[in-house]
């Protein structure tokens, strides 16, 4: 009998930890990969992967070097030269998942403000797609990421969208007679309505109001700032008695800034009397070519703005 020398390796036993990229708790790892400077310094040995130790020692079911790993998992290496007796080494392989932020998630601001994003206490390092390395940042409508890596070493990057409330639109603004309805789209329903950013009403109808230039205000259910648009009313007489009393002598009607205003006088008759584009104001003396007109129609049948 001739006793042989036993392979002497760098270590008999190697605990690697690996980090699961795509979350699913398993990794595909390469036992190659662990062998060169973990266990031997060079390829002048034979060596093969088992599942146990009882395979190993019987040199028998080896495994492929490509191995899925869930969770952890022990293989055994056999190594082998000529004019020596085998040695086995251990692999002990982790997988580690790195832990998902649970406060990182897509939301919704109001235009032309911040919020604070907070990718949360749990990690050891954090790398901002802006180049902050703090747990929170602040940021306004965009795309941003964040590279979390945890105590382990493990690392991955999470992505967030900030986007923006639509704001509501004023589209048109009727006015009738002292009355201003409000015609609004989009936002978020239901709307709310003011003339002074003060007081609110959720009826778009604004009744009994007086000559003058309004600022309408509607905000929409996400209570962002509102929006705002401008108006007149335009109270229009109705009547005019040109007899030189003193009393309704004209017909005085005030646009408040509108421009090409189209006014239109008719007699009961229907013919027309007056028909001009303004601007500001319009006044009336109850004349046509120096003549009192009679008889005029009971109103004064329109004005478009």
């Amino acid at each position: 009998f001739k006793f042989g020398e036993k392979i002497k390796l760098n270590q008999e036993t190697l605990s690697v930890n690996e980090c699961d990229d795509n979350h699913d708790g398993i990794y595909s790892i390469n036992l190659n990969s662990y062998i060169l400077g973990e266990f031997i310094n060079d390829y002048s040995y034979d060596y093969h992967f088992f599942e146990t130790l009882e395979n190993a020692e019987n040199n028998m079911h080896s495994l492929a070097p490509i191995q899925e790993v869930n969770g952890s998992k022990t293989f055994y290496v056999r190594f082998e030269k000529e004019n020596f007796c085998y040695s086995i080494g251990i692999i002990q392989a982790n997988i580690l998942t790195p832990e998902l932020s649970t406060t990182l998630k897509d939301r919704i601001i109001c235009p032309n403000t911040t919020t604070i994003l907070d990718a949360g206490d749990q990690y050891a390092y954090y790398k901002w797609s802006t180049g902050e390395e703090t747990q929170t940042i602040k940021v306004k409508e965009g795309y941003y990421w964040v590279k979390l890596t945890t105590k382990e070493g493990c690392s991955y990057t999470h992505h967030v969208k900030i986007t923006n409330f639509q704001s509501p639109k004023i589209v048109l603004i009727k006015t009738l007679n002292g009355q201003a309805e409000i015609i609004v789209e989009g936002g978020t329903p239901p709307y709310k309505y003011s003339l002074n950013g003060i007081d609110w009403q959720s009826s778009n109808i604004f009744n009994s109001l007086k000559n003058g230039r309004y600022t309408v205000y509607v905000i929409s259910a996400d209570n962002c700032s509102p929006v705002t648009k401008d108006f007149s009313i335009s109270l229009i007489p109705n009547f005019i008695s040109p007899n030189n009393d003193g009393l309704n002598d004209t017909w005085k009607v005030e646009f408040y800034g509108y421009k090409n205003v189209v006014v239109q006088i008719f007699d009961r008759y229907g013919a027309i009397i007056k028909d001009e584009i303004v601007n500001d104001g319009y006044i009336w003396d109850g004349k046509k070519n120096g003549f009192v007109i009679f008889p005029l129609l009971g109103t004064f049948k329109s004005i478009v703005f």
